[in-house]
């Protein structure tokens, strides 16, 4: 009976220690996950690298590689102005966007070079009364038509659907991992379907 009793009282105070353990790790966990120091280092996709991140020495975001079997097939460069904001973007196949922003550093226009440096394509961000991106204004310089984007946000302010057009080309579901594009300061979305490796 008294062996029984330890037994229960062991279970007891083990169920306990499991609860606290538990509820410092989710705390832990939850702190991570808004902590803005954490930046992504790699994604992998079936245990294979997907994608990598690499970032100078103010911890602004300068690379991200994409691979296939192990080999880089593309990637973009980030470069900023002398106040850190980003202001270019070069992509591996031969294009590249420019940024333009406001005064209070928000991004107004991303307008879309070919390698000649010839605009093809300029985006004008309109922001709602909560500072977000509501919407973009596509105009192209070949042809006459102009397109919209429209962003539709959750209750946390992350975007989770994206629709160009008649046509939805994102729709985007968050875990509570810390979000890889937190503090890029870019306007742009992630999908949170694989697993990260962070810096600290």
């Amino acid at each position: 009976m008294k062996t029984s009793k330890n037994l229960i009282l062991s279970l007891l105070a083990a169920a306990l220690l499991f609860h606290d353990c538990e509820k410092a790790s989710l705390d832990n966990f939850n702190n991570k996950a808004v902590n803005t120091d954490f930046l992504i280092s790699k994604i992998f996709q079936n245990e294979k690298l997907f994608q990598e991140y690499i970032y100078n020495e103010h911890r602004k975001l300068i690379r991200n590689n994409f691979y296939y079997d192990d080999s880089i097939y593309y990637y973009i460069l980030f470069e900023y102005d002398n106040e850190g904001i980003l202001n270019k973007k070069n992509y591996s196949y031969d294009y590249f966007e420019t940024f333009e922003h406001d005064e209070s550093g928000r991004y107004i226009k991303l307008k879309s070079h070919n390698q000649d440096g010839e605009v093809k394509r300029t985006t004008e961000f309109i922001y709602n009364s909560t500072n977000q991106i509501e919407k973009g204004l596509i105009t192209y310089s070949d042809f006459e038509n102009t397109d919209t984007i429209l962003y539709t946000y959750d209750s946390q302010g992350n975007v989770i659907k994206k629709q160009e057009g008649y046509m939805v080309m994102l729709e985007i579901e968050y875990d509570n991992k810390n979000n890889p594009r937190y503090n890029w300061d870019l306007p742009t979305d992630i999908v949170d379907t694989f697993r990260y490796e962070y810096l600290e």
